[in-house]
């Protein structure tokens, strides 16, 4: 049964992922398990969350995150670091700033924003933008602007290396900015999350799997639905189990579950109109794939399977996946964050290359244009699955890296039990390692006469 959490989500213990001596990330890491729980099912009576503390109003609940007061200028910009921060949005034409400092040259600074508000909007919405150094002509990405016309909610995610003057900058200034265009504004009672993650740089690039564009489809099963209610905020989502479910979708209103994936995996849903909730209209009904700090996925077709569009007639199935989770995902072309537009290298989409909790968020367009096309509600069925797609390949950072900020609070960090669990895995195997580790140096020396040195190839993208 689901837990009541408080509208302030307490923030979860954070603690450094402490390497064991001899033990390297990639074996805590196959040690590692993302634990999925069971979702909330719609027959089970849930308790309800506690509503004493809601905020500043009753309208808006405040997602996780530490309140923080912003600044209102580049010169007078909040200091931030790695965290999960949240606040009011801004006064209509106003803008919050926050400035990042680098700790270290070759690290990468990850900002985001993500904000949910009451419906659609033609053309409000937060516009996010990274300058180097407080100055604004060296700008790390240009503005991200709305998709609120057919979601509401709005989700951004932007690195500061990927401009030249960014990537060497000694702090990071990112503003937030309420636009308002043609009369339209967000409210400014509404909340949006801000995320700060410091990468550090990654020691070799060259041995990690490449970039991937299109996830393989798996065969799929599907089974007799459970009735599963999903969260209507990415603080509340709850991982999803594999299996077959039946959900509701609404206008105004998203339907969020959680799929925690580690490197080397991928999470697949074949959807299809429930019977009975079929409708006529002009459009399709599309996911949103969110990565563990914000930002939409970019859409993925996946290979061998139904497309990714679920037409609301019901006459075909839609396969909705995500990419397969690595580290170099964020090295294709284009990079990340910036530039409007979709597909593969858009700079727009975020990148799966992230080990942590992914978000799948569906919503009933809710624009003026939809409202003639779409009914208020319908139900569907989902089969889904996590896929394994080969043994988890995490990057080797060069210094240690701090928990992963998150829109939940669910940071990927390595419990003391798994920490335990590695230390004895290494235990075990040492006594092998060092002996093939032995016959190994003898054979390269027998044939070489010495001792080959490689070079390392460091990423800071």
């Amino acid at each position: 049964m689901r837990q009541p959490r408080p509208p302030y989500p307490p923030r979860p213990p954070r603690h450094r992922l402490r390497r064991p001596a001899g033990v390297g990330l990639a074996a805590v890491l196959a040690a590692t398990t993302l634990a999925v729980t069971p979702p909330s099912l719609a027959s089970e009576e849930g308790g309800q969350d506690d509503q004493s503390d809601q905020g500043d109003t009753a309208t808006f609940e405040a997602p996780f995150g530490d309140r923080i007061e912003p600044g209102t200028s580049i010169g007078a910009a909040a200091e931030v670091t790695t965290g999960t921060y949240t606040m009011n949005v801004p006064e209509a034409g106003a803008e919050h700033f926050f400035e990042v400092s680098r700790g270290d040259p070759e690290e990468v600074i990850w900002y985001g924003v993500t904000t949910q508000v009451d419906r659609g909007y033609d053309y409000a919405g937060l516009n996010l933008t990274g300058v180097a150094d407080g100055d604004s002509t060296r700008e790390c990405n240009a503005g991200v602007g709305s998709d609120l016309d057919s979601r509401s909610f709005l989700t951004q995610l932007a690195s500061s290396n990927r401009s030249p003057d960014c990537r060497d900058a000694e702090s990071i200034v990112i503003s937030v900015a309420n636009e308002e265009i043609a009369d339209e504004s967000l409210p400014s009672d509404a909340f949006y999350q801000l995320v700060i993650w410091r990468e550090p740089a990654v020691e070799d690039t060259g041995a990690l799997p490449a970039p991937n564009e299109d996830s393989p489809w798996v065969q799929m099963n599907p089974a007799e639905p459970q009735e599963v209610d999903g969260a209507t905020s990415f603080t509340e989502a709850e991982p999803l189990a594999d299996g077959t479910y039946r959900t509701t979708i609404r206008r105004g209103e998203p339907t969020i579950f959680a799929f925690p994936l580690t490197f080397g995996q991928h999470a697949q849903v074949e959807a299809s109109i429930a019977d009975g909730s079929t409708f006529n209209g002009f459009s399709d009904i599309t996911p949103a794939w969110v990565s563990p700090l914000g930002g939409l996925l970019r859409e993925v077709d996946p290979s061998g399977g139904p497309g990714p569009a679920l037409p609301v007639n019901g006459e075909a199935p839609a396969g909705w996946s995500t990419p397969i989770v690595t580290y170099t995902n964020r090295l294709r072309t284009g990079g990340v964050g910036g530039l409007s537009g979709g597909g593969f290298g858009s700079t727009a989409a975020a990148p799966a290359a992230f080990a942590g909790t992914y978000f799948l968020a569906l919503e009933i367009p809710g624009g003026e244009f939809d409202q003639d096309n779409y009914r208020e509600e319908t139900e569907i069925e989902m089969t889904v699955a996590t896929i394994t797609d080969y043994a988890a390949s995490p990057p080797e950072y060069t210094t240690d890296a701090a928990p992963l900020s998150a829109l939940d609070g669910s940071g990927y960090v390595a419990t003391e039990e798994e920490e335990q669990a590695a230390r004895e895995q290494s235990a075990d195997e040492a006594p092998w390692l060092l002996v093939l580790g032995l016959f190994a140096g003898a054979a390269l020396l027998a044939a070489v006469g010495g001792v080959a040195v490689g070079r390392v190839r460091r990423s800071r993208s």
